[in-house]
């Protein structure tokens, strides 16, 4: 593989696994939380609270296997995202670093960056079709990969 698709590949990974610690810290916090403990002043806000720890009893066991899911999923994605890391060469892997854009990496179409779209030079696209060096948009300083 390329360099540059090792360092989309990884850029994947590594949105999945932000996803996946965003998704597991909601259903953590839903978990942690007792609604039974907290006494509302109005009969309204008991009411509420007794629906939503009702609905919560009757969704934990989901919840937890969902987190659980989830949770095997994420170690599974690190050490996917760890493999595909150490593929990529280190002059790579310093060019990914030096990216202050996010996301670091931006895929080419028609000639096109599509993070910024503005067009790539004959020169940059000649150098991304052999694949040897990463090319940087002359935009947006996003490493590019052919679509």
């Amino acid at each position: 593989m390329k360099p540059a698709q090792l360092l989309l590949a990884y850029q994947r990974l590594v949105e999945r696994e932000r996803e996946l610690r965003d998704q597991i810290e909601q259903v953590e916090s839903l978990l942690a939380s007792d609604p039974s403990v907290a006494h509302a002043e109005e009969a309204f806000a008991g009411a509420k609270a007794a629906q939503q720890a009702i609905t919560l009893r009757l969704r934990e066991p989901n919840l937890r296997r969902d987190l659980e899911g989830w949770q095997s999923e994420l170690a599974a994605v690190k050490a996917d995202s760890e493999a595909v890391w150490a593929q990529v060469a280190p002059a790579a892997q310093n060019a990914y670093l030096r990216v202050r854009a996010h996301p670091q990496v931006a895929e080419v179409d028609h000639n096109q960056c599509l993070a910024c779209h503005v067009t790539v030079t004959s020169s940059g696209m000649q150098a991304l079709r052999k694949g040897q060096v990463v090319v940087n948009c002359e935009n947006c300083s996003r490493i590019l990969v052919i679509a």
